[in-house]
């Protein structure tokens, strides 16, 4: 396995240039499978808008927002991630499907 390096500065710029123009905005309403979106409140990197963004475009998906957390709130909030996290996957299909409509 060869030594990883870093991209170059061109690269780097490419990729920030390729972000700037590009978005799955147009497809989120077409989502047909349950999604669970998750944002800290505190995120410095993520703003809120973005999760809220999310929730109104994809039909019944739930957003789960965790007070005082920040970027890696999958760490700052452990036990209420993993507990969000398994409540949403152990839900019955028409549990989701009923929240979807919703």
């Amino acid at each position: 396995m060869g030594r990883l390096t870093p991209p170059t500065r061109r690269g780097y710029l490419y990729q920030l240039i390729a972000m700037l123009g590009w978005t799955s905005a147009p497809a989120l309403p077409f989502l047909k499978k349950p999604v669970l979106i998750m944002m800290g409140d505190e995120d410095a990197i993520v703003p809120m808008v973005n999760g809220r963004f999310l929730h109104r475009l994809i039909p019944g998906s739930e957003l789960e927002i965790f007070e005082g957390g920040g970027h890696l709130f999958l760490l700052s909030h452990r036990e209420q991630s993993i507990s969000c996290i398994r409540a949403f996957l152990d839900r019955e299909p028409v549990q989701q499907e009923g929240r979807r409509a919703a």
